[in-house]
């Protein structure tokens, strides 16, 4: 027997998309304004849509603050800001815990077959590239103008799309990592 959801059981889930405390603190605190926003969500709907756009504006602004850490010519843009990260290897595919909850899913489903047929299981598959991140970098800057450029999009996909950004943002600025507090200060 379920019992309905609470706003106590959002905040939970909310509280899992946390940035590590190596992230550059301006990063971190436009980053809490997309987790604040999707709590409350919990008493405005359309909120979800809100706290995915600031998240998005986040990862652009984390990617902006790494590109310039790394010395790298300077870009403004979402798009190629993610393609340098991808090509860089600032982000990796076992990075996004989407993408590792997909492997564990499919590992399972390979046992389980294997105990049904009684074949043994198919070896895990090892691409030449990474395919989750090279498809994040070809799509995140649809999801973001789609709703940048306005949109009647009404979705509860703030969670997902949270989770995305933090691991993302998680992933620019590894803990340990030593920023330049000058540099935090500074808007591009």
């Amino acid at each position: 027997p379920g019992r309905p959801m609470t706003i106590e059981d959002h905040w939970n889930d909310i509280a899992l998309y946390g940035l590590h405390d190596g992230i550059p603190r301006v990063i971190r605190v436009h980053f809490e304004t997309a987790r604040n926003l999707l709590l409350y969500s919990w008493h405005a709907y359309r909120f979800h849509q809100v706290a995915e756009m600031h998240a998005y504006s986040s990862v652009e602004y984390a990617l902006r603050l790494k590109n310039k850490l790394a010395g790298k010519k300077k870009c403004r843009y979402l798009g190629p800001l993610l393609d340098r990260a991808f090509r860089e290897g600032w982000l990796r595919d076992d990075g996004f815990r989407h993408y590792r909850e997909s492997v564990e899913r499919r590992e399972r489903y390979e046992e389980i077959e294997s105990a049904v047929t009684g074949h043994p299981p198919e070896p895990p598959a090892t691409p030449a590239i990474q395919s989750f991140t090279s498809a994040l970098s070809e799509h995140l800057p649809e999801l973001r103008n789609k709703l940048a450029h306005g949109s009647p999009r009404m979705a509860p996909s703030g969670k997902r799309t949270l989770a995305l950004c933090c691991d993302l943002i998680n992933q620019l600025f590894p803990p340990g990592m030593q920023t330049d507090v000058s540099l935090e200060n500074s808007e591009h």
